[in-house]
């Protein structure tokens, strides 16, 4: 889920390593000595920080593809998303499956399989409770991808699209945690683990960064090559390769994500 990039944001780089670190430590078990287990739960704030910084980064970056070809081109977007997030978590789930038939303790059962792979794996916990401890962190992974398929929606129309969004979103949350706050008998699974909820910390990200920063620079003009995929494809085909000449946005690291591979002090 860490989007590597350099230049990128550095601090927020950094801020999200720190964020992953309790989130992941939340999910370790110490059964056996409580003392660490309330130790490991009150460090869950790293989960709402992960989100917040995951969607500042993703709603930044579409702003700045928004602003400086004049579109958000989805179909790279999930992409991107893909070659970033899937092959490391696929494989994961692949271990786990190799793995329980010589340890019982990692089983998973198909419908809690199957959801982890249509990453709704964190409705199937707030509905029907845990199954398997072992893909138990990987709900996080569930609700990021599906603010990932929803966002670009949003993000297309500009600023005040995704300030509409964000707001409602908000209040759903609120809602939410006001019903279930009310509703007796009510799991921390069906909460914690809830889109609705931790959609509260995906729009905070997201609102500060409609923030009036300076997407672009009037007198400044460069070339955005195509993402590295693309060029690929043109090369193996014999075409050539291509380049659009756009104002040059104020963001440390974009050839990074662009995909060229170019740093900023080579300009």
């Amino acid at each position: 889920m860490l989007v590597f990039a350099r230049h990128v944001s550095n601090g927020i780089g950094y801020a999200k390593i720190l964020a992953a670190g309790p989130a992941i430590s939340h999910h370790v078990s110490f059964s056996s000595y409580l003392k660490l287990q309330e130790i490991a739960q009150s460090l869950d704030f790293g989960v709402c920080l992960f989100f917040f910084l995951s969607s500042f980064l993703i709603t930044r970056l579409l702003l700045i593809e928004r602003e400086a070809t004049g579109r958000i081109r989805t179909s790279r977007f999930y992409l991107r998303r893909c070659l970033r997030i899937w092959p490391l978590y696929f494989f994961f789930l692949a271990v786990v499956i190799s793995l329980s038939g010589f340890f019982p303790v990692l089983h998973v059962s198909s419908p809690r399989l199957l959801a982890a792979m249509l990453f709704v794996g964190n409705w199937a916990a707030v509905l029907h409770g845990w199954d398997s401890m072992a893909i138990q962190p990987l709900w996080s992974v569930s609700v990021e991808e599906q603010f990932y398929i929803i966002w670009p929606a949003f993000a297309r129309h500009g600023r005040t699209a995704i300030i509409a969004a964000s707001s409602v979103l908000v209040m759903i949350s609120i809602a939410t945690l006001i019903y279930f706050g009310n509703r007796p008998g009510t799991e921390i699974t069906a909460t914690w683990r809830n889109t609705f909820v931790q959609g509260l910390f995906l729009a905070g990200g997201a609102l500060t960064a409609c923030f009036p920063f300076p997407l672009a620079s009037d007198s400044a003009s460069y070339h955005i090559s195509c993402t590295w995929w693309p060029l690929l494809a043109g090369r193996i085909r014999g075409l050539p390769h291509r380049a659009h000449t756009v104002p040059r946005p104020r963001f440390p690291g974009y050839w990074i994500w662009a995909g060229t591979g170019r740093h900023d002090a080579d300009l």
